[in-house]
């Protein structure tokens, strides 16, 4: 009879899978290697669409002007799709119908048809729009798992485009780097490898000599430059004495076809003006150990290389153009990170000189030059692409918001989200990894910061002030792995986690040396912070790889807790307790547990997977919490005595949330989704799978009758009303 019933049970499982309402519980993760099993997660059959909200801005990663009307220009985002203004940036509208992902390397216009365009989605290759960008279809014949770093249409016949890729990898030791030149010869519906000779590496840009459409360059991510004669049927190399072999960016001089080839690293720009068959390096770029994310040259006034780079953006300038000799001056955006330019050629003035130049910033948006770059300012009004890592809604007034915009410090809404303002006066870093109210008085606000410590403001965000006193600003140590991701140097440790860890150094790191020691000087960074309920004057506070620090004067003053290392991602207080009161979730171990003396720490993980993350902690009631791990959700009954399994194995979870008004309602924040449980965790429904970014990071209480708030690696706050 038990064995029948099983048999029943798999064939009813077998028909919910292949009716498409259950999320497949066997699947191999071709970037990650991850097996992700049972139990399943049904689809939510009342799925919606999140609204977005929040402040204006975030990462913008390209920007193409329309070349036959400069009014219009796109802009792709690193975690909300793609944006369209037809007033020149004043304002933006999103334009992401159809499309598959949230992260975008590149866009580009057909220069014969302006209402055709062909954008890269993050890991599902190309995307091609037939009518301005109101909506999107995926191109066909890129393998699952492509990253399309670079896309160009053939100037003279647009009908022949060219992509540089990488193809999917698991990365391991080994470095292997499998990429290539993809090509479409029906303007990029369709497209076909053409890597015939090339190096087995990621291709990050393609370039088409202007003088001869045949000719074409690419840059590699380990083997330098290779060339091509007859329009990407076979490739050879052109690294003769080339300083460098990591190369970001070609750009070729219209009008003499000089090669500028653009290197990560700090080893600045490479010129030949033979081809490929020599190189020189651009000796101010190298000595100011530039790394070069992208470079552009002025069609008008070859005068003029800007590259694009961590440290901000910068002119090369020469005469009749920038030779090796040349010289290369920081003229805005000092220290960001400068992911991409456009320069307008219908703004050239009587001089022949481009006045209106786009910029598209790490964290801060998009920027506009209206006088050649002397002066840049903001213009990313509608752009929503901020990676939110905490929201707060005030309980005691429900249209008062505040968020966390990583890079960017904190904002406040005072109308639900509809209008932000910053809110910094006084706080000492805009990486802001929590913020938590101070029970029974939200006008009290701690910000837990990376390399700054903590910050107060007891007047509702008006002003901030650090308190810091015990806390060490000693230097903290970390080792880089040649490119392999290390939470201690990126700006959350599970935001760009899921990213191939090339990706991640060029999007993050801005290096690639395997031998640095890096020294960061300042305080720990400070992931989490904790406060009593019941005395809010104790409380306790989590680093990155120093432990946990407490305080017993609301923070005034911070003493060690016995707990030294490991990273801190959570704290849950449970004052009602009479042994266990502070839980922290942290790396490695799970759960560590203190009484209110908050010194001396025991782990509390029996019945958790080995070497388990804890990301986040919620309470059900006293007694009973969820954690939230790297592989799945596990709830305890008993203090932490025993944890079990609550289902979705495999997946990172980066928060956890029991609804304050029916404890049986669960929502998890995941890095592939967001999940909700109507029954304490027994069965998960994935929630708004056909949103194109389901980066999920953390959730607030809306409380009352007020909505639920998601924060979004790069795709700013989702909510869902209610």
């Amino acid at each position: 009879m038990k064995r029948i019933a099983r048999l029943l049970s798999l064939l009813l499982l077998t028909l919910i899978v292949l009716s498409g309402h259950v999320k497949p519980g066997a699947i191999v993760d071709a970037q990650t290697g991850f097996h992700y099993y049972f139990p399943l997660v049904v689809v939510d059959p009342n799925d919606v669409r999140f609204n977005s909200i929040g402040p204006s801005g975030g990462t913008v990663t390209c920007i193409k002007i329309d070349p036959n009307n400069s009014d219009v220009v796109y802009t792709g985002t690193w975690g909300n799709g793609i944006y369209k203004s037809e007033d020149r940036g004043v304002t933006w509208m999103h334009i992401s119908e159809g499309f598959q992902a949230g992260f975008v390397f590149d866009l580009s216009i057909d220069p014969k048809n302006s209402n055709h365009i062909l954008a890269s989605a993050y890991r599902f290759g190309v995307y091609e729009s037939k009518d301005g960008g109101a909506s999107w279809y995926r191109a066909g014949g890129m393998p699952d798992e492509t990253v399309v770093y670079a896309i160009d249409f053939n100037p003279n016949n647009p009908s022949i485009v060219y992509a540089a890729v990488r193809e999917a990898t698991i990365y391991s030791p080994t470095l292997h780097y499998p990429g290539g030149v993809y090509k479409s010869i029906n303007g990029g519906s369709n497209w076909f490898r053409m890597s015939n000779g090339l190096a087995d590496d990621y291709v990050y840009d393609v370039a088409i000599d202007p003088n001869n459409v045949n000719v074409l360059y690419t840059a590699m991510h380990k083997t330098g430059v290779y060339k091509s004669i007859d329009g990407a049927n076979t490739w050879f190399s052109v690294n003769n004495n080339i300083h460098y072999k990591d190369v970001r960016s070609i750009a070729i001089n219209p009008d003499n076809s000089t090669i500028y080839a653009g290197m990560y690293d700090g080893k600045g720009v490479a010129i030949s003006a033979n081809g490929g068959a020599s190189w020189t390096p651009l000796g101010s770029s190298l000595s100011q150990e530039l790394y070069v994310y992208h470079l552009k040259l002025d069609p008008y006034d070859q005068k003029a290389l800007y590259l694009a780079t961590p440290t901000g953006l910068h002119r090369c300038t020469g005469n009749p153009y920038p030779v090796a000799t040349s010289s290369c001056g920081l003229i805005a955006h000092s220290n960001v990170y400068v992911y991409d330019l456009a320069l307008d050629e219908q703004s050239a003035d009587s001089a022949g000189k481009i006045t209106t130049i786009y910029t598209g910033l790490l964290d801060h948006g998009l920027y506009k030059s209206t006088d050649s770059g002397t002066s840049f300012a903001p213009s990313y009004i509608g752009i929503r692409a901020n990676t939110i890592v905490s929201v707060l809604n005030d309980p005691t007034q429900l249209s008062i918001l505040y968020a966390s915009a990583f890079g960017r410090g904190v904002y406040k809404s005072t109308n639900a989200g509809q209008s932000w303002v910053p809110i910094n006066t006084g706080l000492g870093s805009r990486n802001v990894n929590q913020l938590i109210f101070r029970p029974g008085n939200p006008n009290v606000i701690y910000a837990a910061t990376q390399n700054a410590g903590i910050f107060i403001t007891n007047n509702a965000g008006a002003t901030w002030s650090s308190v810091n006193n015990g806390i060490s600003a000693a230097g903290v140590q970390f080792d880089i792995v040649p490119e392999t991701p290390s939470t201690a140097v990126f700006d959350h440790p599970t935001a760009y986690a899921w990213m191939d860890p090339v990706d991640i150094e060029a999007m993050r790191v801005g290096k690639d040396d395997p031998t640095t020691m890096e020294i960061f000087s300042g305080f720990p960074d400070i992931l989490s912070i904790g406060i009593d309920p019941a005395n809010p004057a104790r409380m306790v506070a989590g680093t990155a790889g120093q432990g946990i620090l407490k305080s017993d004067d609301y923070g005034a003053t911070w003493s060690q807790s016995g707990v030294t290392s490991w990273n801190i991602y959570d704290f849950l207080v449970d004052p009602a307790q009479s042994v266990y009161t502070h839980y922290a979730g942290i790396s490695g171990l799970g759960i560590l547990a203190s009484d209110n003396s908050r010194y001396g720490w025991t782990m509390t993980n029996t019945g958790m997977h080995s070497g388990v993350d804890v990301f986040g902690l919620d309470m059900i009631a006293p007694g009973k919490y969820y954690a939230a791990t790297d592989s799945g959700m596990y709830r305890t009954d008993n203090a932490g005595g025993l944890w079990s399994s609550k289902g979705l194995s495999g997946i990172v979870l980066n928060d956890v949330l029991v609804d304050p008004t029916a404890s049986n309602i669960v929502w998890a924040a995941g890095s592939d989704g967001l999940y909700r449980s109507f029954n304490g965790g027994g069965l998960w429904r994935g929630v708004g799978y056909e949103n194109l970014n389901n980066r999920f990071l953390t959730i607030a209480d809306g409380y009352g009758e007020s909505s639920v708030y998601f924060g979004m690696s790069g795709g700013n706050i989702y909510v869902i009303e209610p």
